[in-house]
């Protein structure tokens, strides 16, 4: 049975902040809440003490290299943030398993060659979604997923936009949407100038911190969470210091 643990895991370390509480009777705090209930109270608090992620990494795994409307076996996403010098720093992580035959349904590509090349790839690299025994998301539940996970993020990175990006854009057109928006309010996957190439980045960049050669992150190759771990590393290995 495969487990899907990355779903809404919070790392241990926190921001330090002035914890400032909800003050519902003093209608000049930046704070005020009028008439606030308990939930309100506790969930503002809570809000406060939550450090914010405005970095998003994606990966997707498919079964065809087409690079807008390939059928997408899993979705990663993680939050991050790459300025601190002593380290990466990681927030929420999401593992999505879309339904297959909604999407054989749309007409998503699935091509044999990239079919051959899963089948030699190791068993725990196919885990994830070949043996995944949950209820697979629907298409409209998948996007309202990667939707509401990269709404904060003013920086939604990819190995290559062209490629895992772009399918999620395909799929959002699909359904009736236009991909991304210039517009928060709209229900698009992110702002239209989030985008980034994770790939071009490095390459154009020259490196600022030095990574360990010995530094082990544990997971799957593969597994999009973990190559979404791997690549944010990659990022903040080459961030402006």
């Amino acid at each position: 049975m495969v487990t899907t643990q990355y779903d809404a895991v919070i790392d241990d370390d926190t921001v330090g902040v002035t914890l400032i509480k909800c003050a519902e009777n003093d209608p000049g705090s930046c704070a005020y809440i009028r008439d606030a209930t308990p939930e309100q109270r506790e969930a503002f608090d809570r809000g406060l003490t939550e450090e914010l992620f405005d970095h998003v990494m994606i990966d997707i795994e498919t079964m065809s290299l087409h690079p807008n409307n390939a059928l997408i076996l899993s979705i990663g996403l993680i939050e991050f943030t790459p300025e601190p010098i002593e380290g990466l720093r990681i927030g929420k992580r999401k593992l999505i398993i879309p339904s297959i035959e909604q999407q054989l349904i749309l007409g998503r590509e699935v091509s044999a060659s990239t079919q051959k090349w899963w089948m030699a790839q190791s068993k725990e690299a196919r885990a994830h979604w070949a043996e995944y025994v949950g209820e697979r998301r629907s298409m409209a539940g998948t996007l309202k997923d990667v939707r509401d996970f990269c709404r904060n993020a003013s920086r939604v990175w990819a190995n290559g936009t062209q490629f895992d990006l772009s399918n999620l854009v395909g799929l959002n057109m699909q359904m009736g949407a236009y991909g991304q928006s210039n517009d928060r309010d709209e229900p698009e996957l992110w702002h239209y100038q989030a985008p980034r190439d994770m790939r071009s980045f490095c390459r154009e960049t020259p490196p600022t911190r030095i990574i360990p050669p010995s530094m082990k992150i544990d997971g799957v190759p593969h597994d999009p969470v973990y190559d979404c771990i791997v690549q944010a590393h990659k990022v903040w290995g080459h961030w402006a210091l």
